[in-house]
């Protein structure tokens, strides 16, 4: 849908540090009330620039310290801690995800020496078997 905007329009919107090609977007792209579009202030971004080669040193792509940054992380924690490999993801979940599990470990190694795939076994355990009858009842095989 294409609106007019006037000149005095853009000169306002200028006046209050919003560029031409944005009120345009706001009113004609997004569909922004003129007044709205006019008035609210543009956010501003924050210049990450001078930690992206302090990250890339560090062997940290642009991506991972804007992800960072976008969970929290403080800008020189983000540059400057190491992004861990397939083995220290891997050690890290065996000494910290066994603590988060929903079962006993036991059911786990039931599961793993039975052959029963996981999620057959949380089907059993949500339609009211026991977790030693779910971990350890071969499933029937299909024809």
């Amino acid at each position: 849908m294409h609106v007019y905007i006037t000149p005095e329009e853009y000169e306002a919107a200028a006046a209050r540090g919003i560029s031409k090609k944005t009120l345009e977007l706001r009113v004609r792209e997004y569909g922004w009330p003129k007044e709205r579009a006019l008035t609210e202030p543009v956010q501003r971004r924050t210049d990450w620039s001078k930690w992206y080669p302090i990250a890339e040193r560090n062997g940290i792509s642009r991506g991972t310290f804007r992800m960072r940054i976008h969970k929290g992380w403080s800008p020189e924690r983000a540059a400057t801690e190491l992004v861990w490999g397939r083995e220290q993801k891997a050690a890290h979940m065996r000494t910290v995800g066994r603590k988060r599990r929903k079962y006993p470990s036991h059911i786990y190694e039931l599961l793993r020496k039975n052959g029963i795939n996981y999620f057959t076994f949380l089907t059993r355990v949500r339609n009211g078997w026991t977790l030693e009858r779910a971990a350890t009842v071969s499933p029937r095989k299909r024809k």
